[in-house]
């Protein structure tokens, strides 16, 4: 919006120069100094200012533009930098689950329960996910933890988490 008043602007601007140009050079050539003259030609040096100033502007705010879309393109590199090393660390760290999941030596089934587990869901969420019973769940969720050496669901989720959230690292 603010492009298109000051464009419209430096349009008025121009046509009052011009037109006031134009007045003050017939005036010249047909009439000679009058005070007619004085003020088309006042007019024409105010336009003509302000036609600099909006120049001035427009070419600022174009270098604004510029130095924006690097910005963005510096950011969206960066950002895909992120990505993509995020994707990586996530990749590992469910090689490093799936690892010590077969080192508990639990059943396929067990590790997608674990997994759910580890997501956060409930038990009741898993059983209806998974289209068993909530006591089949509990079980296995019980024989995940005994074969872990863990307490429970917290004490699961802590032994992978943990050492994300200290500064050093002792299992992983």
């Amino acid at each position: 919006m603010l492009y298109n008043s000051n464009l419209l602007f430096f349009l008025v601007f121009l046509l009052t120069m011009l037109g006031n140009g134009w007045d003050a050079w017939d005036d010249l050539a047909h009439h000679g100094a009058s005070a007619h003259l004085s003020i088309n030609i006042l007019l024409a040096i105010f336009a003509f200012i302000g036609l600099i100033v909006l120049w001035r502007q427009f070419a600022h705010r174009g270098m604004e533009l510029a130095m924006a879309r690097d910005a963005l393109k510096a950011a969206q590199v960066s950002l895909g930098k992120t990505e993509a090393q995020t994707a990586r660390l996530m990749g590992e760290l469910s090689a490093i689950i799936h690892q010590q999941f077969d080192a508990w030596h639990l059943s396929d089934a067990e590790k997608e329960i674990a997994l759910l587990l580890l997501k956060g869901l409930s038990l009741e969420e898993i059983a209806a996910l998974r289209s068993r019973s909530e006591k089949t769940v509990r079980q296995q969720a019980s024989a995940i933890y005994n074969k872990a050496s863990v307490s429970g669901r917290h004490a699961l989720s802590a032994y992978f988490f943990e050492d994300l959230l200290t500064s050093q690292p002792s299992k992983l």
